[in-house]
This record gives structure tokens, C-alpha cells and sequence, in this order.
């Protein structure tokens, strides 16, 4: 990715290091490290995502 700040902060998270990016009905978030992005899930966009369901 060449610009991962780019995406928005999830509203569920507000953290700034996790972010989401939407491709189709799809939401793709990720955390963004120094060197580094981690995907850590994918979700429709229709779901809301539980905090719980992240471990950054």
C-alpha cells in the first residue's frame, strides 16, 4: 500500500493506527506498523465490527 494513512480510522476503534479502506461490499482493515501492514479482517460493509474482534 502506498498510502496507508490514507484510509479512514474505524469508527469503532478510533485508533489511530487502524484503518479501513472499502473495495466493493467490503471493508479491509488493517493496522499500520512502521514497515509493515497488517490485514486484520475483512467485513462486509453492511456489519459493524466489535472491538473485541481486533487484537492489535
Amino acid at each position: 500500500m502506498e498510502f496507508p494513512q490514507s484510509g479512514r480510522i474505524v469508527p469503532e476503534i478510533k485508533r489511530s493506527e487502524i484503518r479501513e479502506i472499502s473495495k466493493g461490499n467490503y471493508r479491509i482493515i488493517y493496522k499500520v506498523k512502521t514497515e509493515t501492514i497488517l490485514i486484520l479482517t475483512v467485513k462486509s460493509y453492511r456489519q459493524l465490527l466489535k472491538p473485541e474482534e481486533i487484537h492489535p
